[in-house]
């Protein structure tokens, strides 16, 4: 999924909104950039950690939001052929309200999500000290990358907050350190996670929405079915996407802590 998602969806808040728009379309180091010299005497390397982690977020909310566009679709006109199958005696009430129930969470979980974009844009524009639309140049989700740098910087508590080198007993130093060394373990367990879902569970997910369709099309498989089939490919895919933030915002948090 590329820009031109993000600007149709933009556009479509802007004018349900009436509001006038102007845009500017950002890399996530443009958006440091633009943040540090909007912001010149906030600490660069919390700012830094800010910026990245509100700007992976908000496209996993994309990312997020577009599948569960991508699955409505899918599901096409639920609502009329579940009633429809009600009245006509083929399904009972209780699988009728159980399908509609489904649907219905399904409107709900896109509308929220939509929302939650525009929470992520303002973040981002509150960071850069914007009152324009800010469209990410690319909005590919990826695994977030851990820059280094030149090494450890003094401990401090991976939750607390910054103390100066003269204020560090060892024993901080030391819980620092297996604090680190916790969330570097918790950073692989979702790494090991992402790797499950890229080897197999996508495969899966795709595999089962190709198939249902096909045997959909042919009448091998009711609408229900089909149905069943997509909601066990569209949960994989949520589902992955929500690993893969976590990831995301777990490896964010320790380059910032421990790098």
């Amino acid at each position: 999924m590329r820009v031109i998602l993000i600007i149709a969806f933009l556009l479509q808040v802007s004018f349900s909104t009436g509001q006038e728009i102007s845009e500017n379309t950002f890399t996530l180091q443009e958006a440091l950039k633009t943040a540090f010299s909007m912001n010149p005497s906030y600490d660069r390397k919390k700012l830094a950690y800010e910026v990245k982690s509100a700007w992976h977020f908000w496209l996993f909310r994309i990312h997020k939001w577009h599948t569960l566009e991508e699955y409505q679709y899918m599901l096409g006109d639920l609502n009329r052929i579940a009633t429809l199958r009600y009245q006509s005696g083929d399904v009972g009430f209780y699988e009728t309200s159980a399908l509609l129930e489904e649907l219905a969470d399904i409107q709900t979980s896109a509308a929220i999500s939509a929302n939650e974009i525009e929470i992520s844009h303002n973040t981002i524009c509150g960071l850069l000290m914007s009152n324009d639309r800010i469209i990410p140049a690319d909005s590919v989700l990826s695994l977030y990358e851990i820059d280094k740098g030149t090494g450890m910087i003094s401990p401090v508590e991976i939750t607390g907050t910054k103390e100066t080198d003269d204020s560090l007993t060892s024993r901080q130093a030391f819980i620092h350190a297996k604090s680190v060394e916790n969330k570097q373990l918790e950073l692989d367990n979702l790494f090991i996670k992402l790797q499950f879902y890229n080897a197999y569970g996508l495969a899966h997910a795709e595999t089962t929405i190709h198939t249902a369709q096909a045997r959909f099309n042919a009448e091998e498989i009711d609408y229900f079915e089909f149905v069943e089939k997509l909601a066990e490919a569209y949960r994989i895919r949520l589902e992955y996407l929500e690993i893969l933030n976590n990831y995301n915002q777990n490896a964010i948090q320790l380059e910032y802590y421990a790098y």
